[in-house]
């Protein structure tokens, strides 16, 4: 009898996990949003920018931008029954994404937003280009795939921490042609060292990174956040005194511009029993949108350092 009591809590718990997941989203959708530029561009904020940058006067915008990764990061749900634990037996299950299926919706994405962004950056006199287009030796080509952003003592702390806090499954996946370079996990000196590196391996003149997070439970995927970070040379010259030069970094980061202040994210993919469904209809409005907010206020920031 306990079993059996202990089964039948655990299938109340279920039923009230499922049926509480995110369904933000349900009356809104990508286009929604896409087809309001202004609407997406006041969801926009930025980190706190490095005061570096307004020395980019001297030296202008980047001219030749290279687009190294284009990726999707997911975070499933879990579920766990105390009370089941307690009556008969442990119930919990875990539903996300895989690293496939977040590839598959990130190549959907960038089919969509890559094209966008291009036409941002070249209304403001640059080029951004893929790997596909700035690759073009054998050294480059190995420095690129042979990449990986180190990790710091800090950042295997928070990861270690992370772990305990989050149970819920995560996969990320890069768009076809893209390596997976997740910069939104972590920022550090040894990180910076380490993509400035790689932008003189590339022969760039800056390095951009759009990261999408997106939220998945047994029946939908949701949009949570789109961000858009573009690295580059430190226009300060290294500092002469020890102390100081300790600290100083060869790249900062220009922009960092995430579309999610107060967005609840919305829903872009349906799982049932026949089908699935998807909308991606308006992604590349979110992405133009997010892209020409990010690129205006850094030219904002380099007008004030003139």
């Amino acid at each position: 009898m306990k079993h059996i009591f202990g089964k039948f809590l655990a299938i109340v718990f279920l039923f009230s996990c499922i049926a509480s997941p995110a369904m933000a989203g349900k009356k809104d959708t990508l286009n929604t949003w896409g087809s309001q530029p202004d609407k997406v561009a006041k969801k926009v904020w930025f980190a706190p920018r490095p005061v570096e940058i307004k020395k980019l006067a001297t030296i202008g915008l980047p001219k030749r931008v290279g687009l190294i990764s284009f990726y999707i990061h997911d975070t499933g749900s879990f579920e766990f029954s105390a009370l089941a634990a307690t009556y008969g037996g442990v119930f919990f299950r875990s539903v996300g994404l895989t690293e496939y299926s977040a590839n598959k919706f990130g190549s959907a994405f960038a089919e969509l937003g890559v094209p966008v962004m291009k036409d941002e950056f070249a209304a403001r006199g640059m080029e951004l280009l893929t790997p596909v287009e700035f690759l073009k030796t054998e050294e480059q080509i190995d420095a690129y795939f042979d990449f990986s952003l180190p990790e710091g003592g800090l950042l295997k702390f928070a990861k270690s921490v992370r772990k305990v806090i989050d149970k819920s499954p995560q996969a990320t996946g890069a768009a076809d042609g893209f390596e997976t370079i997740p910069t939104h996990v972590w920022m550090d000196r040894d990180i910076l060292r380490s993509l400035d590196a790689l932008r003189n391996s590339l022969g760039l003149d800056a390095l951009v990174v759009l990261t999408n997070l997106t939220s998945s439970n047994k029946k939908n995927v949701l949009l949570i956040s789109v961000a858009m970070q573009m690295f580059g040379p430190n226009p300060v010259p290294k500092p002469e005194h020890k102390i100081s030069a300790k600290y100083w970094t060869p790249s900062v980061q220009y922009s960092n511009g995430t579309f999610g202040k107060g967005f609840k994210g919305v829903v872009f993919h349906f799982w049932n029993k026949e089908n699935s469904a998807n909308q991606y209809e308006g992604y590349d409005g979110i992405v133009r949108a997010l892209t020409a907010r990010s690129l205006d206020e850094l030219q904002e920031i380099i007008d004030k350092g003139k």
